[in-house]
């Protein structure tokens, strides 16, 4: 509770026994005048200001347009005050108001308390901004003495990157993308709708690098959006110049500085980078950081906030993009200092080689990015950063996301190739993964010779009875069926067969996989008589080993099904196709290519009974 003005003790009181007529503005700058979007903003500020205790702080991450809003919001109130202004901090208070209120004190204390004094015999309707208030702290009893004036009818209005105890905060977040859009266009006009949403995307609707980076689009012809957009998709944010001399880094060293962080915050910060700008809940970053039920941990996250580098959100906080860019540009992390957080997300991911499990890994997916991000600016390559890399093209692979699990397995592949050489079990694992995409993609130029070499390497390095040299007989003899080349495909398949029961055993997964493509062979041309028998042999292991619920159960029901429905049995091709959809409902997406299709044959099946 802060006293009113006349009643602060041990405080010398000052008299205007002059007579002079105050202008209404009592300052030399009021803020902006103009302001594009944050209608609902200023709405609340309003709101809040008028049915609280006429004091407010408006708080937020630094360019977010705590200022433009402040000044704005003073401007659109004038008509109705009769005394206002708007102080750019605290120590441009008493510099403002000394020639308006002909202050008379020499002493900067005596005229900070003279000034105050004049202010409360003001009469009528009135406002002050106090701008990007810093040093909360160190300057606690100056902040009281002024929030003190609201006892004389004063309306206070703050806006800073720290929070005030005592005072109701109005915490500024980004702009919406439709003002944020409204903005961009008033500068520089996009026509492309999707590249102005990737861009604006990027810098997460930040109200101040929206208008620099319309602002530079605007004065150089050699810059277009895709440009832009290409330079923030390769971490080149920080490099763009608006002028020859003025990049946006020396922008963000404007906004941001580590000078007040000790090593434990900068730390946190840091790690903090790694993460995608998104709100996290604080329980999760507690797994993330290894930091369960530790007190610290949540009081620097809770420091942090108070000082305005993260952003808060009841349970949740967020890093901003343009604070990640600040740290990677000015202070960029090293692995050890990232380490824990990059090996709780490869642990994380560790279990994509399961459809399942990739499956449940899906929502994750925002992090896995932004951690191979990190990793690709840190520029280290080892085995642990590859494997990672491996199973995050396994998990878009196992979505059925084939075009964004390619670029990954290329990028793995070229490393084990230059760090393991070309004739590694995992460089062909390398070639083998990218034979499949390619197959998939209908690509049998790309995938052809890539099979054969990850199947030449196999037999030379493991040998031939080895599993993944069965692996590389049944791929190769899969990809010549899909050409039609059947007489080529059926030794091949038969070989990996072979392979796999004197291995691994008759009442093994890659057994029955085996199976089940010699019967899907057989199938094609047509000799189902043959393929029947196999189909069978194939769902009955999975269902022992795997069981009843599994992906590759389903295929085994839907291959019989369809199996059937060729033969016209379609009522019992029907029945199995249902429990297919059933399965695939249960354990993939639903945008999954293997749903969609069986969901296609039970709705083909279901017009032929």
């Amino acid at each position: 509770m802060y006293e009113s003005f006349n009643n602060i003790s041990n405080s010398k009181i000052y008299v205007n026994s002059s007579t002079f007529e105050v202008q209404p503005q009592l300052s030399t700058t009021l803020g902006k005048e103009t302001i594009i979007g944050r209608e609902k903003e200023l709405q609340e500020i309003d709101e809040r200001l008028n049915n609280s205790n006429s004091l407010l702080l408006i708080n937020g991450i630094g360019g977010i347009g705590k200022s433009t809003i402040a000044g704005y919001y003073l401007h659109s109130q004038k008509e109705k005050l009769d005394y206002y202004g708007f102080f750019e901090d605290l120590e441009s208070f008493t510099v403002e108001l000394k020639p308006r209120l002909k202050l008379n004190s020499s002493n900067e204390d005596e005229l900070f308390m003279e000034a105050l004094s004049r202010l409360s015999s003001l009469e009528g309707n009135k406002l002050l901004v106090f701008d990007d208030v810093k040093n909360i702290e160190a300057n606690q009893d100056k902040i009281e003495k002024i929030l003190a004036l609201k006892e004389s009818g004063y309306k206070i209005l703050l806006t800073s990157r720290e929070e005030i105890e005592e005072i109701e905060q109005y915490y500024l977040d980004v702009l919406t993308l439709d003002d944020a859009k409204e903005l961009f266009n008033s500068i520089y006009e996009v026509k492309d709708e999707d590249v102005l949403e990737e861009i604006l995307g990027y810098l997460d609707c930040h109200a101040f690098f929206v208008e620099m980076t319309a602002k530079t689009l605007k004065s150089k012809k050699t810059l277009t959006p895709k440009i832009i957009k290409e330079k923030f998709t390769n971490g080149e944010f920080s490099t763009i110049k608006r002028k020859r001399k003025e990049s946006f880094n020396d922008y963000l060293n404007e906004l941001f500085s580590f000078d007040e962080l000790d090593d434990e915050e900068i730390l946190m910060l840091k790690q903090f980078s790694v993460l995608p700008s998104i709100e996290i809940e604080f329980e999760f970053l507690e797994d993330i950081f290894n930091r369960k039920e530790d007190e610290k941990f949540e009081d620097i996250l809770n420091y942090l906030t108070e000082k305005g580098w993260l952003s808060s959100f009841g349970n949740s906080y967020k890093l901003h993009q343009i604070i990640k860019d600040y740290i990677w540009t000015n202070h960029k992390p090293t692995l050890s200092e990232i380490d824990s957080i990059v090996l709780f997300f490869a642990k994380l991911i560790a279990n994509a080689e399961d459809i399942r499990t990739a499956n449940l890994l899906k929502g994750y997916i925002v992090y896995f990015e932004s951690i191979d991000t990190t990793l690709n600016r840190i520029e280290i390559y080892n085995e642990k950063i590859t494997k990672f890399r491996d199973n995050l093209g396994r998990l878009y692979y196992h979505c059925g996301a084939y075009d964004r699990a390619l670029p990954y397995w290329v990028k793995v592949m070229k490393i084990r190739e230059k760090v393991l050489g070309e004739e590694h079990p995992d460089t062909a694992g390398s070639y083998n993964n990218l034979a499949v995409l390619y197959k998939l993609k209908g690509e049998y130029d790309k995938a052809e010779p890539l099979y054969k070499k990850a199947l030449e390497i196999r037999q030379k390095v493991l040998g031939e009875e080895h599993p993944d040299t069965a692996t590389s007989y049944g791929n190769l003899a899969g990809l010549y069926m899909s050409k039609g080349e059947y007489d080529k495909a059926e030794p091949l398949y038969k070989k990996a067969l072979e392979i796999y029961k004197k291995v691994l055993g008759e009442e093994h997964p890659d057994t029955a996989t085996s199976y089940g493509n010699l019967a899907g062979l057989y199938d094609s041309k047509g000799e189902y008589d043959k393929a029947e028998p196999l189909y069978k042999k194939a769902l009955e292991i999975r269902q022992k080993v795997l069981g009843e619920e599994h992906p590759d159960t389903a295929t085994s029901y839907g291959n019989l099904g369809v199996l059937y429905y060729e033969q016209r049995r379609v009522k019992e091709g029907y029945e199995l196709m249902r429990r297919v959809v059933e399965i695939h409902s249960k354990v993939l997406p639903a945008n999954h290519p293997a749903l969609i299709n069986s969901q296609k044959w039970l709705e083909l099946m279901e017009k032929s009974l």
